[in-house]
């Protein structure tokens, strides 16, 4: 389908690089989702965006391994979504809750989209690069 990149280019931006929530809790669910999913290329370690945001060695190490106590409040929890999302496609009702405590609800349905707009294409690239 001759728009599909650019059509879907233009969701990652608006959802991922950027929208109301801060830019750096959707780049720690982007290193979750390349380490869930086993597609380590879609966090690389040199990526821009990942640098921009000032997630260094010590974070993704933390993220990798599930340790999230180095983290805020806000970015555990939405860590935590990310997880659950991809994971369990649900969410129980104490992370709900954290959820609501923590984003209001633009920003849980905004880190929402983004985890599924960068799941979906990461399991697209890992299949991918399965034949390569």
């Amino acid at each position: 389908h001759p728009t599909l990149l650019s059509t879907w280019a233009g969701m990652y931006e608006m959802l991922v690089e950027n929208g109301v929530v801060a830019n750096r809790i959707k780049q720690l669910q982007r290193v979750l989702i390349a380490d869930r999913l086993d597609c380590p290329s879609w966090a690389p370690e040199q990526s821009s965006s990942l640098q921009a945001v000032g997630i260094n060695a010590r974070e993704r190490d933390a993220v990798n391994s599930s340790d999230f106590s180095i983290f805020s409040s806000g970015e555990r929890t939405a860590l935590h979504y990310a997880e659950a999302l991809i994971l369990f496609g649900k969410v129980d009702e104490d992370l709900f809750r954290n959820l609501k405590d923590s984003f209001s609800w633009s920003e849980i349905v905004e880190l929402g989209f983004a985890v599924a707009v960068q799941a979906g294409a990461a399991r697209v690239v890992a299949a991918l690069q399965r034949d390569e």
